[in-house]
């Protein structure tokens, strides 16, 4: 398989997880969202972990929405997501590498940027030596977001 087929198979993987019904319901994603909570060494309380499983699950449907806007998919949510978040634009698309961005509210000079592609590297978090995809948004200049698959 060439490096554009890998591309466009992930991509279109990306799309069809996009569209899955598990990430279209909310109750879902708070589902999942609170299975990697509990999975992970949590310090705080019940009540705590309410409050943050409430606060990251709009963080992650309001990414996935981004995504899903940004997605090439012609599916109902993906019309919904692209008529909430804005067109986006195609700044560079390579074999390797696609950005994207779309314009910030009128009159603000930030953007959102959307780069996806295939990075052939060592990942320190997951130790692993192989070609991953990967999306990476950011959403501020301090905020950063790597998602692999």
């Amino acid at each position: 398989m060439t490096e554009k087929q890998k591309i466009l198979a992930s991509r279109e993987r990306l799309d069809r997880t996009l569209a899955s019904p598990g990430l279209s319901n909310e109750d879902s994603i708070k589902s999942l969202v609170k299975n990697q909570l509990l999975r992970s060494p949590f310090p705080g309380t019940e009540g705590d972990l309410t409050n943050v499983v409430e606060n990251r699950s709009k963080e992650v449907s309001n990414f996935i929405d981004m995504l899903r806007s940004a997605s090439s998919g012609d599916n109902v949510s993906t019309k919904v997501s692209r008529a909430s978040y804005g067109n986006w634009k195609i700044k560079q698309d390579t074999e390797q590498l696609r950005v994207m961005y779309r314009e910030g509210p009128k009159g603000s000079p930030f953007h959102t940027l959307l780069a996806e592609g295939y990075a052939d590297g060592p990942i320190d978090i997951c130790k692993l030596k192989k070609e991953i995809p990967f999306t990476i948004s950011i959403h501020s200049v301090s905020e950063v977001t790597l998602i692999t698959s």
